[in-house]
């Protein structure tokens, strides 16, 4: 074999070396590669979508519960919050990492919630309206009934004048009693009502609030009729309830509150109804929203377990490959060695010998090798 032929041999025995090492370590890269971009892919958008809508749906709940509590809705932060649901939830589906008919509930559930969610600002502006004409017409009679008290109250106080005037409960004391008395009771059957209610607004319409509204009417009804069958407060007006009788008057605000109370009861019970089933559609998607995050979630970890376990077989592969090359590449240096350099020492002390007159001309090198070295040996031994 001739010495260029040797040498390209072990030159391609450590290039094959090197692309081995390099072979490996582009494998390793490519699985590390490949599942890198499937944990920050498809994992981490299902993930943290699943986060994000959750977060930005407790946003919504939080608007709407501020709302609920009198705090004038802001549209703005409402809009922006829907918004950033959608878009996360849109993440969450194009994932593809959750199966599709979970994604398909899932939408079902945004769904529905947007509808309930749509019905109960319907239905609570609708409450709202109700309750704030209700409202005014309460304090409206309320100031009429201030101007009633006057007079009730003066009807009885001016037998204060006259302490000496001779007065029967027929003659004339019935009529100023019940017209003070009246007055006081309407007025205190009123508040019982408008107590009734404000317990209906905070705890909701229940059998028990419901009978103590209704016998707040019935106390408010007899008390008034009484008050204004006296025949005292049909007297005109003045200010605001000037021109009319203070009795047609409030006769008309009174049935005015009564047609209204009726209306903002049903109001109220459909809005309170649709309030339950709202949250209702809320708690439902936000678990489906948790139920996705804790998968998406898990899926991370899987893959960063077998990520690591990558990490590790790479090395391995890198390690053992090291090794190997390492072990090639001495096993070829001595093969090199015995091939070329043995030989041409051989050679070369020969030579060295007959220089220096001490060589014995009979004594031969005797290499077998059909190559450049062979050919200078046998060259030396003809010398």
């Amino acid at each position: 074999m001739k010495i260029v032929t040797t040498s390209n041999l072990g030159l391609t025995i450590l290039l094959g070396c090197t692309l081995g090492m390099g072979i490996v370590g582009w494998y390793g890269s490519q699985r590390l590669a490949n599942l890198l971009s499937y944990v920050l892919g498809a994992a981490w958008q299902t993930a943290d979508g699943a986060m994000e809508g959750s977060i930005e749906l407790g946003h919504q709940q939080l608007q709407i519960q501020k709302m609920l509590n009198g705090i004038p809705l802001d549209n703005g932060k409402l809009n922006s919050a829907k918004a950033a649901t959608d878009d996360a939830l849109t993440r969450v589906a194009n994932g593809q990492l959750i199966d599709p008919s979970a994604v398909k509930i899932m939408q079902q559930q945004q769904q529905d919630y947007r509808q309930q969610q749509d019905a109960l600002l319907a239905l609570y502006r609708s409450y709202t309206d109700v309750d704030q004409s209700l409202r005014d017409n309460a304090d409206r009679l309320a100031r009429l009934s201030e101007q009633m008290e006057v007079i009730g109250d003066g009807a009885v106080e001016g037998l204060t004048q006259s302490p000496d005037q001779p007065i029967s409960w027929n003659g004339g004391l019935e009529t100023r009693w019940e017209a003070a008395d009246g007055g006081m009771e309407a007025n205190i059957g009123f508040l019982r009502q408008l107590y009734a209610m404000e317990k209906m607004r905070r705890l909701g319409i229940s059998d028990a609030i419901k009978k103590e509204l209704e016998e707040a009417i019935t106390f408010y009804e007899s008390a008034a009729s009484r008050m204004l069958a006296t025949g005292m407060f049909d007297a005109q007006g003045s200010g605001e309830f000037g021109g009319h009788t203070l009795s047609s008057q409030y006769r008309e605000l009174q049935a005015r509150h009564k047609q209204l109370l009726g209306s903002w009861l049903a109001a109220l019970a459909s809005y309170q109804t649709q309030q339950a089933t709202y949250e209702q559609s809320a708690d439902r998607l936000a678990q489906q929203l948790v139920d996705v995050e804790a998968k998406g979630d898990a899926t991370v970890e899987d893959q960063i377990i077998q990520l690591n376990g990558i990490i590790g077989q790479t090395n391995s592969l890198i390690l053992a490959g090291l090794v190997f090359s390492l072990v090639i590449v001495t096993l070829c240096g001595f093969w090199l060695t015995r091939k070329l350099v043995t030989p041409l020492l051989q050679v070369n002390k020969r030579m060295e010998d007959i220089a220096a007159g001490d060589g014995d001309l009979n004594v031969r090198i005797n290499l077998k090798r059909d190559d450049e070295i062979g050919s200078l040996a046998n060259s030396v031994d003809r010398f």
